[in-house]
């Protein structure tokens, strides 16, 4: 028998356990009953098992590493820092960029900021709550690895208790925080570092400590520490009693969900789950969430069934089936996922023996899980402040260089129109919110119509009203005591058919859905008019973009990539916004879907005076009963009732999106006062200051898309490397490897990795952030010849693109081809393979870009036959180490010219030199034979030393082969070799689209018909035939 599941052992009787015990060497002498053999044969024969100190090595030197990266970002806030010591608060600078954040004093903001990124491990609170009875002390004591707290400490309680790392054993209780109250915290401390010589009595009767004068406990929360190695990697673990108990712990408790890394509720199996309370507690998250503005992590909420053990094994499915069926229900973003079963005693009993096995390696893995996306939320949303605050710094900046270089009156001008547009701007934010709250009013007032119509359908009236005086309910009690339970129970029979009717309709939560797409579409387009704002002044006095951008770049679009980017790939962390988050839009649905009726003060509205002496005397109980409830139905389903409930119950939807407004239109009058703020200072010592502050902040940005880009990978959903196993090299040129890997994660699919020597550094980050975009937009210009990548993997310094597997490079293609002389059929074929190449570079040269290392072997041919183009770069040095003067494989750096091989870091690659790489490969083609190789082999070069000064004193043109004399020869092939040599020239006017244009007329005078024969006889594609007929034509 292989390694088992739970459900598989927890099945065995008592001899099959025995059996299978003796089975497997594992002994079994000495323990009690069944239960305990059950435990034993778990811990050697689950499947999911590990030791306990490997998960602790696991979540150490996770935190080790989120510490190393903190740092990183910690040193690039002290850079910041350092920086603005240097200003006064009343520096232009300061106070410039002080006005987008209210006049506060920035340099205190960066420091409080950069304190949160303090210290040695980053907290990751674990907040459990449960059901009375459920097993969350047990629980608790499973996460800490030992049993140390009695189940009774923790019980019956509502002081939350956090627990963290400490050498020595330590508590402090916090009184409630009364106006006027001056208790001071209790404290129970410890001499000792060994935990059983901690007061755990007097700390029992202190959490249990009432104060009966005031109703509840004595004590609001309490600071616990404990040397346990599981704390020591960062771990908190927080006991809560829950909400509702007081608004102060209520309050205290949400607190607790906004900051956990992973939120656990237990849920005693043998009750089941309890809707009410679930509803309750989701509706305080939202409204908490909603009106005070706060980030929510939805998907950090699991859902544990204990006592697992007590449910019969032929009643496990139905339950968890109702357990999935139930929280789906009312639970906003709840997968199936999240639901886990377990049995804490028999956790307990295993983890003895330092094991985690079975159902509870999959929830403390699923913790763990959910650790790093809370941890980086930190890291993101720091490094999105400081990246705002420097952004602020260079609009600041620009705006006031700007206005030194022009008049007073044009200076005025362009605030005027400055002005103007974002007084535009916020009236169409006022406009936007306000059609969403009358859309709002109007789409609730046609649901409430909607539902009282179905509250007054025959079928729901005659359910409602199916009450008798018979009912043991009603025994011996007055018409008012009567009238009072009719009207509760109506209450509850309206809360459960709405709850159906909503279940089928769905009108409601579509209103969530509705608002959501309207603020997903609409936000954007704000960010992006404030953008186009500030472009008017930092980019102006540049007299272009501030990049050297070509005149054939795309068009900025309606929303610029800089802001989609922030809503498509970046984590919710950095989606502040206009400092407006969004994160919890998704809860709007949460408040819409929760029905508790507000309708119980109907009992005073509701009065039949007739109805009542009736019931008095007697007459008729029954028909009394039932006109009285049906009195209660009418009024209770009134759509004018029904309205005012909705109203009362969502208004925090209201609120929210006024307080949406509010913020919006806030940060466009700070935008607007940072803006206004500048001098027109015309001297030079003025423009020189704020050149140099320039400066420092172009580097500061540096450091942070640097940091963004390297350590913050998830944002940009780069894949590691572990994911591919590399099985063989498809293609290798000089700074390029295209291998290939199987992806794991789709079944061994066999895929291919560019892997580029070129690492990634601070200095040209911006470089490949240009780069990165346009890899990341292929898939829009696949006819241009660019691969299409599938993903990014990143490996140390190194980002990678993985992509579809080719079928080949371009040298084994054209190797396939054999031709021996020089005709029309062979050079056409090769032009309408190089019109490719040569497309792809025309599209990468007009957008600024380059395709460093041109070569047969880092050109691809996909599984059409198609070229694609693999290696878009920036014109950028490239290092010298790569040209080392020792190479002795020279035939591989022939594509190279002698300029970027003899002064390597004084010559930037540009586009010139992929029109040489392609004069190269034309030359290739042409000779079948790799170029030099006569001249290597006849001059014996041995090295990229001998072969760079070869190139220095020689007439690349001499080295040509030469066309031969020959009346047979046509003008296509004098253009190949007319076209080849210009391309070796190195000058700037020879460029991709006039290559292009070189072979036109010889194109259009030869006859087609004999191309498609010398193709056809080649066995070339359909596919390939059909594109080059088109590009002939």
């Amino acid at each position: 028998m292989a390694n088992l599941d739970d459900d598989e052992i927890d099945k065995l009787k008592l001899p099959a356990a025995v059996k299978l015990a003796k089975q497997r060497n594992i002994k079994i002498t000495g323990l009690k009953d069944l239960e305990e053999i059950k435990c034993e044969l778990k811990k050697y024969l689950l499947k999911d098992r590990r030791n306990r100190e490997s998960v602790i090595k696991e979540l150490m030197v996770a935190a080790e590493e989120d510490s190393k990266v903190r740092h990183e970002l910690m040193e690039i806030y002290e850079k910041t820092i350092k920086s603005l010591d240097f200003y006064s608060h009343e520096d232009p600078l300061i106070r410039s960029v002080s006005k987008g954040y209210k006049n506060i004093n920035v340099l205190k903001m960066l420091k409080k900021q950069k304190g949160k990124l303090d210290g040695k491990i980053s907290r990751c609170p674990v907040l459990v709550l449960g059901d009375t009875g459920a097993g969350k002390s047990s629980f608790i004591n499973l996460l800490l690895g030992q049993e140390v707290f009695p189940c009774s400490l923790l019980s019956n309680t509502s002081v939350i208790c956090e627990i963290s790392y400490s050498e020595i054993p330590y508590a402090t209780l916090y009184p409630h925080e009364d106006e006027g109250d001056t208790v001071k915290p209790e404290s129970i401390s410890s001499e000792s570092e060994k935990m059983e010589d901690f007061d755990f009595t007097r700390l029992s009767q202190l959490v249990q400590q009432r104060d009966e004068e005031k109703k509840r406990s004595s004590f609001q929360k309490a600071e616990i520490g404990f040397p346990l190695p599981i704390l020591k990697t960062g771990l908190i673990i927080v006991d809560s009693p829950g909400v509702g108990d007081t608004p102060e712990m209520t309050k205290l408790v949400l607190d607790y969900i906004m900051e956990a890394s992973a939120f656990v509720f237990i849920i005693n199996t043998i009750d089941g789950v309890q809707i009410t309370r679930l509803e309750m507690l989701l509706a305080e998250i939202a409204e908490r969430v909603m009106t005070e503005n706060k980030y929510y992590k939805q998907d950090c909420t699991l859902f544990v069934c204990n006592k697992w053990d007590q449910v019969p094994i032929d009643e496990r499915k139905s339950v968890h089936e109702d357990a999935l069926k139930k929280l789906k229900k009312v639970w906003i973003g709840f997968q199936s996922s999240h639901l886990y079963t377990l049995s804490t005693k028999e956790a307990l009993w295993i983890q003895k023996d330092g094991l985690i096995v079975g159902r509870f390696e999959k929830i403390l893995q699923g913790i763990i899980n959910l650790l790093p996306p809370s941890r980086e939320q930190l890291l993101t949303t720091s490094t999105g402040k400081l990246f705002d605050f420097l952004n602020n710094c260079m609009t600041c900046i620009e705006n006031n260089i700007q206005k030194s270089t022009i008049s007073v009156e044009e200076a005025q001008r362009q605030q005027t129109e400055v002005n103007s547009r974002m007084k535009s701007l916020k009236a169409e934010v006022n406009e936007f919110f306000e059609h969403q709250k009358s859309g709002l009013k109007s789409s609730l007032s046609k649901i409430a119509d909607s539902l009282s119509k179905y509250l007054r359908t025959e079928d729901v009236k005659k359910d409602l009203c199916n009450l008798k005086a018979t009912d043991p309910e009603f025994y011996q009690k007055s018409f008012q005591d009567v009238s009072v339970i009719i009207r509760s129970r109506v209450y509850d029979g309206i809360s459960k058919h709405m709850k159906t009717w909503e279940e089928e309709q769905k009108q409601l939560e579509d209103i969530g859905k509705q608002l959501l797409k309207k603020f997903n579409e609409k936000f954007p387009d704000f960010e992006a008019q404030l953008f186009r704002v500030e472009k008017l002044f930092r980019n102006t006095w540049r007299g272009d973009t501030g990049e050297a951008e070509s005149p054939f770049e795309e068009k900025i679009p309606l929303v610029p990539d800089i802001i989609t980017d922030r809503y498509t790939n970046l984590n919710l962390g950095l989606k502040v916004i206009l400092s407006v988050a969004l994160t919890p839009v998704f809860l709007i649905g949460a408040i819409v879907r929760l029905p508790y009726w507000g309708l119980r003060h109907l009992g005073n509205v509701i009065k039949n005076e007739m109805l009542m002496r009736s019931f008095e005397k007697g007459n008729d109980k029954d028909k009394v009963i039932k006109e009285y409830t049906q009195n209660v139905i009418n009024k209770m389903t009134e759509k004018m009732v029904i309205d005012s409930c909705f109203g009362s119950q969502l208004s925090v939807l209201y609120q929210y999106i006024d307080h949406q407004k509010q913020k919006v239109i806030e940060q466009i009058d700070r935008k607007l006062a940072m803006l206004n703020e500048s001098a027109y200072d015309h001297s030079e010592p003025f423009s020189a200051t704020w050149h140099a502050s320039m400066a420092t902040v172009e580097v500061l940005l540096k450091n942070v898309e640097y940091f963004n880009m390297m350590f913050l990978p998830q944002n940009l959903h780069f894949e590691s490397l572990d994911r591919f196993e590399v099985t063989d090299v498809l293609s290798e040129g000089v700074l390029t490897k295209i291998v290939l890997a199987r992806d794991t994660k789709k079944n061994n699919e066999l895929v291919a990795i560019r892997q580029t020597q070129m690492a990634i550094n601070i200095d040209m980050i911006k470089q490949y952030q240009k780069e990165e975009r346009y890899y990341r937009k292929t898939n829009k210009h696949d006819k241009r010849q660019i691969i299409i990548v599938e993903t990014f993997v990143k490996h140390n310094m190194h980002i990678w693109q993985c992509f579809q597997r080719p079928r080949q490079s371009l040298r084994l293609f054209i190797a396939e081809k054999q031709y021996k002389e020089y005709d029309d059929t062979k050079l056409k074929f090769y032009f309408h393979i190089l019109s490719q190449v040569t497309e792809g570079l025309k599209y990468l040269h007009q957008r600024g870009l380059v395709y460093i290392d041109l070569c047969q072997d880092t050109i691809m041919i996909d599984k059409d036959g198609k070229v694609v183009l693999v290696n878009i770069s920036c014109p950028t040095l490239l290092d010298k180490s790569w040209f080392s003067p020792d190479i002795t494989c020279v035939a591989d750096y022939v594509h190279f010219s002698a300029d970027i091989m003899t002064h390597t870091d004084l010559t930037i690659y540009e586009k010139k030199h992929d029109i040489y790489s392609l004069g190269i490969l034309m030359w290739e083609l042409w000779s079948q034979e790799n170029a030099f190789s006569r001249q290597i082999q006849q001059h014996s070069i041995t090295n990229l030393s001998h072969f760079s000064e070869y190139l220095r004193g020689v007439d690349i043109q001499s080295c040509l082969p030469s066309v031969p004399i020959d009346e047979s020869i046509t003008s296509l092939v004098k253009t190949w070799h007319d076209v080849m040599s210009h391309s070796l020239e190195l000058k700037d006017e020879v460029t991709a689209a006039k290559w292009l244009d070189s072979f036109s007329y010889d194109l259009e005078c030869s006859d087609f018909s004999q191309l498609y024969t010398g193709i056809d006889n080649l066995d070339i594609s359909p596919q390939i035939y059909s594109r080059i007929t088109q590009a002939a034509m």
